[in-house]
């Protein structure tokens, strides 16, 4: 962008310097305002034509950050698709752990009753005199 910033000021600092020079310079009127006139025309003719080259700069310019956005944006995307299968593979094994300890707490519970049950109803022969 800086580049065609300099491009416009040459560009106007040339024409600006040739109309000066063509007024100072000795000469017939009618000549002075040919020359001013050709000047003009070549001014216009090069801004035209700097125109059309900071237009193709532009379109350029836009297209490919267009086309690194796109090609990020697939990037991101496809890394996050990537992650999500991850993170759903982590839930479902700590769900899976979950109740794999709910179900070891559970059997450990009715070992352990069965335990005292027995424990008790050991006892209770024992002071019964029937063992």
């Amino acid at each position: 962008m800086r580049h065609l910033v300099k491009i416009g000021a040459i560009l106007a600092g040339a024409t600006a310097g040739a109309a000066v020079g063509v007024l100072l310079a000795p000469g017939t009127g009618e000549k002075t305002r040919n020359k001013i006139l050709d000047q003009l025309k070549s001014g216009v003719k090069s801004v035209s034509g700097s125109q059309e080259t900071l237009k193709d700069l532009l379109v350029n310019f836009v297209s490919t950050k267009q086309q690194d956005f796109e090609t990020n944006l697939t990037a991101i995307t496809n890394k996050a698709a990537d992650k999500k299968e991850d993170v759903i593979a982590t839930l479902e094994r700590k769900l899976s752990e979950l109740k794999g300890d709910h179900n070891q707490k559970e059997d450990n519970k009715s070992a352990i009753k069965d335990d005292v049950v027995y424990k008790a109803a050991y006892e209770t022969k024992v002071d019964l005199g029937l063992k």
